[in-house]
């Protein structure tokens, strides 16, 4: 088995989709027989979205020290002057820096030894894209003594990433390039992606791979029969900025049904109010996400409006055995090519009719509903380490 260090600089214990990914991934390695050493930074306890059961076991842990800066990027709270300088101070720096804030961990690479050839695979992943970064710098300075393979994994990529609205994207598609150009593979976590990827940058696209995102737990639970229920409670668990995710289609369904309730669970910069129908319980920590889900008769899928990115959440959904609308939106026709095979979704396209038209499926179609092996942690780290190891 392989010794791996495992980069990614922002810590696994701030709740975000990439910390859940990247946790599952790690841990899959490890179901797999393999040793991991984790380089990233030492958590804030007090960041907003501070989540201690995100964090794995079984791996050495390298933590590299914030600096002020960082620490105060991550501060929460509910006052309402210092969000607002927050916000502005955001926004100044996503227009003029092309990295994220932890970036300057790249000035730490000394905290990691590749001496005495201990590392077979260095495995970086995204988000934020820092940690390739980190992986590039640690090579520059310590590179001779690295005989192994530099893997990079991409939950979203760089020039092309429809959550940024950076202005200097001819410096981001340079810097991308010279991210690519160092590594030995390149695995993107959307087959769309990838697709793309291989056509901004040809020269890299035999190294570019897709992987699916692996679950990281497999849960079943007793359904309920929804052909007489009173009620069908639906959620929704993810982030929903209007300019990212169209989720009004699905906010008006369940408002205009007296059968029908929905939670949401997620952050965004234009929130939805809760309503008798709807309850809108913002970001919540994983632990909350997972009581939400388990609750629910039906788990909403979003697709994005635009881009070849896909939410990670259709990945955990799928290692639960409940009935998963899928609202699909942006390039439909791709989407629903990469998932129909599995035979584990209902596919509605975004507006209040077909999504309706969609619950009333489900409910009326007794159907056993099983997680999709496929995307389990342990085989797909399996495959994935299998194909890096023969080359394939």
């Amino acid at each position: 088995m392989s010794k791996i260090l495992f980069v990614v600089t922002r810590p696994l214990e701030i709740n975000t989709s990439a910390s859940i990914r990247n946790k599952s991934m790690i841990e899959g390695l490890i179901q797999n027989g393999h040793t991991v050493d984790l380089v990233t930074a030492e958590p804030n306890v007090h960041h907003a979205a501070y989540d201690e059961s995100l964090s794995v076991q079984g791996v050495n842990a390298i933590r590299i020290a914030m600096n002020n800066a960082q620490r105060l990027a991550g501060l929460g709270g509910n006052n309402k002057l210092f969000l607002k300088l927050k916000s502005l101070a955001y926004k100044w720096v996503t227009r003029h820096e092309v990295y994220d804030h932890l970036k300057s961990l790249a000035n730490h690479t000394d905290s990691v030894n590749l001496a005495d050839g201990q590392y077979d695979y260095i495995i970086s992943s995204s988000d934020p894209k820092s940690s390739h970064l980190f992986v590039l710098k640690l090579l520059e300075q310590q590179g001779r003594n690295f005989k192994g393979k530099w893997i990079q994994i991409w939950g979203d990529p760089f020039f092309a990433d429809i959550t940024q609205t950076n202005r200097n994207k001819r410096i981001i598609k340079n810097e991308e390039q010279r991210l690519l150009q160092g590594a030995d593979y390149v695995f993107y976590v959307s087959q769309m992606t990838l697709a793309q990827q291989k056509k901004l940058y040809p020269t890299h696209a035999a190294k570019m791979r897709y992987t699916p995102i692996p679950y990281v737990h497999e849960k079943t639970t007793t359904n309920r029969r929804l052909k007489d229920a009173a009620t069908i409670e639906l959620a929704y668990c993810g982030d929903y900025s209007p300019r990212i995710r169209n989720l009004i289609p699905l906010y008006d369904t369940v408002n205009s049904c007296q059968n029908l309730h929905l939670v949401i669970c997620g952050g965004s910069d234009a929130p939805l109010h809760s309503t008798n129908a709807v309850r809108v319980a913002g970001r919540a920590p994983y632990s909350v996400t997972c009581e939400v889900e388990d609750k629910a008769d039906i788990l909403v899928f979003l697709a994005n409006r635009s881009g070849a990115q896909i939410p990670g959440k259709v990945y955990q959904y799928a290692g639960t055995n409940k009935p998963i609308l899928f609202i699909l939106d942006g390039d439909a026709q791709a989407l629903r090519a990469q998932f129909e095979r599995y035979g584990r979704f209902v596919f509605v396209e975004n507006t209040p009719e077909s999504i309706l038209q969609g619950v009333k499926e489900i409910a009326a179609v007794e159907k056993n509903y099983m997680p999709i092996k496929e995307f389990s942690r342990e085989y797909i780290m399996g495959e994935f380490m299998k194909e890096v190891s023969t080359g394939i």
